[in-house]
């Protein structure tokens, strides 16, 4: 069987590094990785009072490795951010 290597590298939003390199063949082994991916705003759903904005960044690892039937993977994510006061709810 033959075996192919993978390498691959970009950039998300522009800013944000991501890698994908690993070998396919017999035994697949696959490995993804992004870093400082922006987090958009957001807000709680609760319409009563907000009471924090989340703001940050994540950055995550995958590994995948395929052998014949048997599949493992193994996920890490890193969540990097702050929360801020939202100012208060205006009352009519």
């Amino acid at each position: 069987m033959r075996v192919a290597e993978l390498r691959a590298g970009g950039l998300v939003d522009e800013l944000s590094p991501l890698s994908v390199e690993g070998t396919i063949g017999a035994r697949t082994h696959l490995v993804a990785q992004v870093e400082r991916l922006a987090l958009p705003p957001s807000m709680p759903t609760s319409r009563v009072r907000p009471v924090h904005r989340v703001l940050g960044a994540v950055s995550g690892k995958s590994e995948i490795t395929l052998e014949r039937s048997e599949l493992e993977v193994n996920n890490q994510v890193v969540l990097s951010g702050s929360a801020s006061a939202a100012s208060p709810a205006k009352t009519s």
